[in-house]
């Protein structure tokens, strides 16, 4: 079993497999928006939580420097 750099939101205990791929995915795609200074906040290894938000079909995407996103599964990030 892989572990984590980030602790599951409360609302859903486990992610599955395909479902850390889209975040590694769309964590790829959020951090182009950003110079090289900047993207360096937004590495995979800085998410400390993710929770599901099933109405959004999203990802609240939770950082380090106390920032979050949702992380979509249409791939838009914002």
């Amino acid at each position: 079993m892989t572990t984590h750099p980030f602790k599951i939101g409360n609302r859903q205990p486990n992610l599955v497999a395909h479902e850390i791929e889209m975040l590694e995915k769309l964590n790829a795609k959020h951090q182009k928006k950003y110079g090289t200074k900047d993207r360096q906040q937004y590495v995979f290894e800085n998410i400390i939580r993710v929770e599901r938000d099933f109405q959004k079909q999203c990802f609240n995407v939770y950082f380090q420097n106390g920032e979050w996103f949702h992380y979509c599964l249409d791939g838009e990030v914002y």
